[in-house]
């Protein structure tokens, strides 16, 4: 078995252990009783697959081994296979019900106009496992961010080219990663610190993200997840050292953070939709995908 098929079933067969309801970052004090969060509904995947995502309830795409790409339009059956050619995918971004993002191994960035039918090559940006692209972050068809652990990319022209973004002194690996405007962005690395920029990547401000807990391992499969709203209110899931999922809630830009519930699921790679209602978790090692549902 190729390693970085090894290291993909390890991540998740880890996190499959178990997910659990989320924990306070600051004190349990704060701890809520009743989760914000829903399971929609569990889909049977019988493609091989690193993540999976929704757009919406009805529009989703999962990337993965080899390149292969599925897409569904009616909230998963079918998945017709989409057409792309590229190395094994890891990162993936839904912008609308027909743009989309994904990168991975090799450096290759793809992206579809058509609602995840085709995919086309753009310039690449990062390099082969361990240090693929992982991490996207797009706004449009044009502007977004890619990443690996140790590198941070943008583009204003729809990956043409790339410029790399000088990443904050100090920092960790990177272990997610979202783009809010053409201005603002942010990091998370596994020191736990939270890194605003304001000014596309010239300047930088570091907070701590107040979690005690946090898994600090760089997995194939994305098992930690940063989305904010807008400059002020952001979601955090990430796995802790006891290897359950949890989620923290930010109202004032990342001073603070509070807990956010969530049902118990079994899964691994996650993606958060645009809006941030939809969470999309793969279990059973790929073989389903579980939906959450935020209130």
């Amino acid at each position: 078995m190729k390693k970085k098929n090894i290291l993909a079933i390890i991540g998740i067969t880890i996190l499959s252990i178990g997910l659990i309801g989320c924990g306070n970052s600051t004190s349990a004090a704060n701890t809520k009783n009743e989760s914000n969060w829903e399971v929609s509904k569990t889909l049977d995947i019988s493609h091989k697959n690193n993540i999976g995502g929704f757009y919406n309830d009805n529009f989703g795409i999962t990337v993965g081994y080899s390149g292969e790409i599925h897409y569904t339009n009616d909230g998963g059956a079918p998945w017709p296979r989409s057409t792309n050619t590229s190395m094994c995918r890891f990162g993936l971004d839904i912008v609308s019900e027909k743009i989309a993002w994904c990168c991975g191994n090799g450096g290759h960035i793809r992206k579809s106009l058509d609602g995840g039918q085709n995919w086309v090559a753009v310039k690449d940006f990062g390099r082969s496992l361990p240090n693929q692209c992982r991490y996207i972050s797009f706004l449009d068809d044009k502007k977004g961010w890619v990443a690996s652990p140790k590198l941070l990319g943008a583009t204003i022209d729809g990956g043409e080219t790339w410029t790399e973004i000088t990443l904050p002194s100090g920092i960790g690996n990177i272990l997610s990663m979202n783009l809010l405007n053409e201005k603002i962005g942010y990091l998370v690395d596994s020191n736990s610190k939270l890194y605003t920029t304001k000014d596309s990547g010239a300047t930088w401000e570091t907070k701590d993200v107040k979690t005690t807990d946090m898994s600090t391992m760089v997995w194939d499969t994305n098992t930690t997840l940063l989305k904010f709203t807008d400059d002020k209110n952001g979601t955090f899931f990430y796995g802790n050292n006891d290897v359950k999922l949890k989620c923290i809630k930010t109202s004032d830009g990342g001073a603070t953070w509070n807990e956010e519930l969530l049902p118990d699921v079994n899964g691994g790679g996650l993606y958060l939709s645009h809006d941030g209602k939809i969470l999309s978790i793969n279990t059973d090692q790929g073989n389903k995908i579980t939906l959450l549902n935020h209130k």
